[in-house]
């Protein structure tokens, strides 16, 4: 995030003032961090909203909780140019109008579109893949051996979440529950696991030892 515009501020900070809605006739347009005033309160999101494709989320709701990370959990930070010595492979800026990558200001349909492809693409570099519909982050904690935290923020539709875990790096790999201690099973090549409704799990995963040969 650099620079941002005079819309994202106002409206980012607005408050509860309805009397404003589109006075400055920016309502009825489509930016990149869309409807952010609090007379927006729990409107669909449009899709072409940055927090739709980075978060999962349907809809505005001051909670700011992530839904679904589907490439991982994407964070947005202010900042200046990254040193060039970084991890930074893919670089997005946006003024929270806009969005634009290697100096070319995309239109927000074709944003959504470039911005998951650099995403689905980053993500094939993780250990591991987890689909669901939930919020997942992968910690890596040691050498070979991760927390991967699975939270249903789906408090809107609250239902079980059924989440498969996949390894994509080598390795036999045991997974168990942190907080009970069960055995949940290998990556053979994946795992299934539930997540109840407006709960999380932790789960560690762990390389396990090669078998002695006999």
């Amino acid at each position: 995030m650099q620079n941002p515009s005079e819309r994202f501020a106002q409206h980012g900070a607005n408050g509860h003032q309805e009397a404003n809605w589109n006075l400055d006739g920016t309502d009825t347009q489509r930016w990149a961090f869309d409807w952010l005033d609090c007379y927006w309160g729990m409107a669909p999101l449009p899709p072409t909203d940055v927090a739709t494709y980075l978060w999962g989320r349907t809809r505005r709701d001051p909670s700011q909780l992530a839904t679904t990370t589907p490439h991982g959990f994407v964070v947005l930070v202010p900042s200046a140019t990254p040193h060039a010595a970084g991890p930074w492979k893919t670089i997005w800026r946006t003024d929270g109008d806009n969005l634009s990558r290697a100096g070319e200001t995309f239109t927000l349909a074709d944003a959504r579109t470039a911005f998951t492809a650099d995403l689905a693409e980053g993500a094939k570099q993780f250990p591991f893949a987890v689909t669901g519909h939930v919020f997942h982050q992968v910690i890596e904690v040691s050498p070979r051996r991760y927390v991967i935290a699975l939270v249903d923020s789906g408090w809107l539709d609250p239902a079980d979440c059924d989440v498969r875990i996949a390894a994509q790096i080598p390795g036999r790999w045991e997974v168990s529950d942190r907080m009970t201690g069960a055995l949940l099973g290998p990556l053979a090549p994946d795992l299934a696991v539930t997540v109840r409704a407006g709960t999380f799990r932790l789960l560690d995963v762990r390389e396990a030892a090669a078998p002695v040969p006999r």
